[in-house]
């Protein structure tokens, strides 16, 4: 049976708007259209063959997450090459590349580091987005998620100011930053896996990347401990850093950054958790 993709869309989300809406909260029939279009390459009134045998289908009602589906999600202002090597941009994250912006202007700074970069789409849209030219690091553990950056640092070079630099190495946290920066960003794991794991959403629990996620409950604090010490040897002085972690454990973590930085505080997302760290290295 021949259909219009947006007449399969209609018919698809309504047989399966139970499963689909369970694997995609706030899932719209609208936005499922736009996916198929974007996954076909087509308009929404153009003709396909109605064959729910395409691999895309069953990838649907499993409840892969679409960015996974199409390679791409939208961060900021630009579209982004992910994969499941790599975490997948959240709206909430914008804030970190908002604020480091802010920071860069005010205080004119002029280079930075990304620690656990992944997609490389926080310091890809400082670049992309700054008034000045940047040096920047972007540090990941996973080599597998590099490439993934790589894609994109090569999708979005073409738009840093002139005269900006931008480096990839790999290693654990800081160990591949080998000279002091003003600006440090970071999405770190920093989800509790024995306390927290049971809320988070099963999509992403099942398909992103545990490295980035998850951390043990027993060595959480060590951790954080570590990062920020070796956070506050690798900034210059005047520097900041910028980090998003979990509402439940953001308060304890500026206790734990006031042993390393002069000040700190916390700052939240769009729906008022707690959601960022800010920082200081101040006398």
């Amino acid at each position: 049976m021949i259909k219009t993709i947006a007449q399969f869309a209609e018919s698809f989300y309504k047989a399966n708007l139970e499963t689909l809406t369970r694997n995609y909260p706030g899932l719209r029939e609208s936005r499922l259209a736009r996916t198929l279009c974007d996954y076909m390459g087509k308009g929404p009134e153009e003709a396909m063959l109605l064959d729910e045998r395409d691999p895309l289908f069953s990838r649907l009602l499993q409840g892969e997450p679409l960015e996974y589906i199409l390679g791409e999600a939208h961060f900021f202002t630009s579209r982004f090459f992910v994969n499941s090597n790599v975490l997948i941009p959240r709206n909430e994250t914008e804030i970190l590349v908002e604020d480091a912006l802010g920071l860069i202007k005010s205080r004119g700074y002029k280079s930075f580091a990304d620690i656990g970069t992944g997609s490389g789409c926080v310091a890809l849209s400082i670049l992309c987005e700054a008034d000045r030219p940047l040096s920047a690091l972007a540090t990941d553990i996973s080599e597998k998620a590099l490439e993934v950056c790589a894609v994109n640092a090569f999708r979005h070079q073409c738009r840093f100011p002139q005269g900006s630099e931008f480096q990839m190495k790999l290693g654990d946290r800081f160990q591949p930053l080998e000279e002091k920066v003003d600006l440090i960003v970071s999405n770190p794991p920093y989800i509790d896996w024995q306390e927290d794991r049971q809320h988070v959403h099963f999509q992403t629990d099942q398909y992103e990347p545990k490295l980035a996620l998850y951390l043990e409950h027993e060595s959480y604090e060590q951790w954080f401990e570590k990062f920020f010490k070796d956070a506050s040897e690798r900034l210059n002085q005047g520097g900041a850093l910028l980090m998003e972690g979990h509402e439940s454990k953001l308060q304890e973590l500026k206790t734990l950054s006031l042993k390393y930085f002069g000040r700190a505080e916390v700052k939240m997302d769009y729906t008022r958790a707690d959601r960022f760290l800010r920082a200081f290295k101040e006398d």
